[in-house]
């Protein structure tokens, strides 16, 4: 319960800001006065192009933060002293996070900013005739027309990262344990799953542990095409 209750929190922490994230530069790069959009597009969508070798870009994370990492070497030429990131349950959690947002936030981006070029320009002028400043524009017209495209993102990103696996094994594998005998900071189902197969033989437990998990993401899914109405067509005549 523990395992699933942290994977749920890291899910709904990390979601919101890879879709900040990808709404902000999504905005960005649909701007017409943008140079080098082409450019720019590719570089920041190679991220998530690249989330499938997650594993090595969690070792390239872990080299950052380790206690005599980059990031403490830098801190420490302006006089700080830094903590052991990896080694405190909070900031672990927190590394993991950043570095998935880092992984994801290219889908929302290409998926926001393919649904803000279907937006007719002729809407936006209307809302400038109006005295409509750029967020009553974002608020009114932005969100609500691309909110097709948001909502299945969002949901199948929140499935995705359920089942994330790569960047924290990569990262953390799993720790920092917090007491004896019990699943550490970063243990999500599916680091626990794979720990309780490889490393403790513990199959019954990994069976029920995994069957539990296919019940939750197939009522997720299930919830999903319900909220996004995805098989709607295939039931009307």
């Amino acid at each position: 319960l523990v395992v699933i209750m942290r994977t749920i929190l890291f899910v709904v922490v990390r979601v919101p800001f890879s879709f900040l994230l990808g709404l902000v530069l999504a905005l960005i790069l649909n701007s017409k006065d943008l140079p080098g959009k082409t450019f720019f597009r590719v570089v920041l969508f190679v991220p998530w192009a690249a989330s499938s070798v997650a594993i090595l870009i969690g070792l390239i994370s872990q080299f950052i933060f380790r206690e005599q990492g980059v990031l403490n070497q830098l801190l420490l030429l302006i006089g700080i002293t830094g903590p052991v990131w990896l080694n405190d349950p909070v900031s672990a959690f927190g590394v993991v996070v950043l570095a998935d947002v880092y992984f994801s936030y290219g889908f929302f981006m290409v998926s926001i900013l393919g649904a803000l070029q279907s937006i007719p320009v002729e809407t936006y002028e209307a809302a400038e005739v109006d005295g409509a400043g750029w967020w009553r524009q974002l608020m009114s017209i932005t969100l609500p027309l691309i909110r097709v495209a948001i909502i299945p993102a969002i949901v199948l990103t929140s499935i995705s990262a359920f089942q994330m696996f790569g960047t924290a094994y990569g990262i953390t594998g799993g720790g920092p344990l917090i007491d004896a005998g019990k699943p550490g900071a970063t243990d999500f189902v599916m680091i626990y799953a794979f720990k309780l197969i490889f490393r403790t033989q513990n199959y019954g437990l990994a069976t029920a542990f995994a069957v539990i998990i296919f019940i939750m993401l197939f009522a997720a899914t299930l919830y999903s095409l319900r909220l996004t109405k995805m098989t709607k067509s295939a039931y009307e005549s």
